[in-house]
């Protein structure tokens, strides 16, 4: 087999191998992500501050908007991760009297999806 052969071969495995790992680039993820965290930021800048509650903010997966105490915030799963593993879930949290509650359920099950599951 020549030369060129060999690496129109491995061109196309490479090619095969990055089609069949994930649908765009981690730098396309890492760019996506920077892109939603400044419009998080802009939106948050334009709301009034929050007299009572918990005061919005970006968690670096999703953007929380100023909430008083009792509520609870319902959020689509980021859309870069939906793009990526293609399952649809929401993130919650609660704003308390001590301020946020963490994330539930954990991202990892709401939003990820191992590539190899059969659903």
């Amino acid at each position: 087999m020549s030369f060129t052969h060999r690496l129109a071969l491995l061109l196309l495995g490479f090619s095969f191998i990055h089609t069949v790992s994930g649908r765009f680039s981690r730098c396309q993820l890492q760019w996506e992500m920077q892109r939603a965290r400044t419009e998080c930021r802009t939106q948050l800048q334009q709301q009034p501050p929050s007299p009572a509650g918990c005061d919005g903010e970006w968690d670096n997966v999703s953007c929380w908007r100023s909430a008083a105490v009792g509520e609870v915030l319902t959020l689509p799963c980021p859309s870069p991760f939906l793009l990526l593993f293609g399952k649809n879930g929401n993130l919650s949290r609660n704003c308390t009297e001590s301020g946020w509650s963490d994330v539930y359920p954990v991202i990892t099950v709401a939003c990820y999806s191992d590539i190899t599951d059969s659903e």
